[in-house]
């Protein structure tokens, strides 16, 4: 494998590990082609997201009467900004990430709530960019700090 194919393969962890040891990694491509955007969906029942997996540039979060739990530290964006769309009633949806790694949260919540509770710390710059949007309805959205490469605090199954 060659090292342009290693670096469009980075995790936000990886990002965030090369990225604070002063290194910097080629960030994924700014115009990733327009592709379907994917699904989570945890409805009356939960769904887990961690582990390697591709961090679309368009996701569609659904959360109705059931939970969705997203660990982004493994995740390869395709893009240099991913947009998180989430809909929660009645549910909830928690996102684990890297510290530096910047999460942009914005929305609407009625009866529900929607909050960021990472320290605050700088944004690595040059990470990819995380933005979720957030339309909750007694449900809510959580985006928690990952710890250190390990798997994160959260719902024990």
């Amino acid at each position: 494998m060659s090292a342009t194919e290693q670096q469009s393969n980075l995790t936000l962890d990886e990002y965030a590990e090369r990225i604070g040891a002063g290194e910097t990694p080629e960030p994924p491509p700014t115009g990733a082609a327009k592709r379907p955007p994917r699904w989570l969906v945890g409805i009356l029942g939960g769904t887990d997201q961690k582990g390697r997996w591709r961090l679309a540039s368009r996701l569609r979060i659904v959360a109705v009467l059931g939970g969705v739990s997203l660990d982004l530290g493994q995740a390869e964006p395709e893009a240099s900004e991913s947009v998180l769309t989430v809909v929660a009633v009645l549910g909830g949806v928690e996102i684990t990430a890297p510290a530096g790694v910047p999460v942009q949260l914005s929305g609407f919540s009625l009866l529900g709530g929607k909050s960021d509770e990472r320290p605050p710390g700088p944004r690595l710059p040059g990470c990819p960019l995380v933005r979720v949007r957030v339309c909750s309805l007694f449900g809510g959205v959580k985006v928690k700090q990952r710890k250190d490469g390990s798997e994160p605090e959260g719902r024990g199954r």
